[in-house]
């Protein structure tokens, strides 16, 4: 299932990882993150999120990464 994409913000650089974010047009925030060792990168969902969650919640998610 494809939606068109409505914007797409600047990527943001976050410990190592690169993170970029598209909004689709049914409200769904999709998010790469990408990091320097290819190992690691991976891609989230988000529904009815706004940017400022997402990337609050990416963050908390590759801290707790890093951690292990």
């Amino acid at each position: 299932m494809f939606y068109e994409t409505v914007k797409e913000y600047k990527p943001i650089r976050y410990k190592g990882y690169d993170i970029f974010l598209e909004l689709k047009i049914n409200n769904m925030m999709i998010a790469s993150c990408v990091h320097d060792d290819d190992n690691y990168s991976f891609i989230d969902r988000f529904m009815d999120y706004s940017k400022e969650d997402v990337i609050n919640i990416l963050k908390d998610k590759i801290k707790n990464r890093k951690d292990q």
